[in-house]
């Protein structure tokens, strides 16, 4: 809630938009996809670090 004073010095109490909403509940399928989807994203991500440390690697022993 949001309190304001106006002219006659009285403070009102005004809600906000956001105070009367139902707060939105993610369903048991959203869950299993975002754990999937990070899952995916950390294995990729792995992979991408190991490759690139890889070539980096074989950069090394090329310019030595």
């Amino acid at each position: 809630m949001a309190t304001q004073t106006f002219e006659a010095d009285r403070p009102v109490v005004l809600p906000r938009p956001t105070d009367t909403c139902e707060p939105e509940i993610a369903s048991e399928r959203e869950l299993q996809g975002g754990v999937y989807r990070g899952l995916f994203f950390a294995m990729f991500f792995n992979a991408f670090l190991l490759f690139t440390g890889a070539a980096a690697w074989e950069v090394w022993r090329l310019m030595r």
